[in-house]
């Protein structure tokens, strides 16, 4: 669910960046984009670092109680 959400979350700056004229909006926006792929990318190299026992069947990490 978490991995859904960070993309969610990435398709608006890709969107946005291609329709921005100003430069420094731009900038901006750009590097919104990159830290929200960088979440996503950890966020995978985290489930990646978990035993399989640990994750359920969409990927996502199991809650423990």
């Amino acid at each position: 669910m978490q991995d859904f959400i960070f993309r969610v979350n990435i398709a608006p700056f890709q969107r946005l960046i291609a329709d921005e004229a100003d430069q420094a909006k731009r900038d901006r926006l750009e590097r919104m984009l990159v830290e929200e792929q960088e979440k996503l990318q950890a966020y995978r190299a985290h489930l990646d670092s978990l035993p399989s026992h640990d994750r359920t069947s969409d990927g996502s990490s199991a809650q423990r109680s």
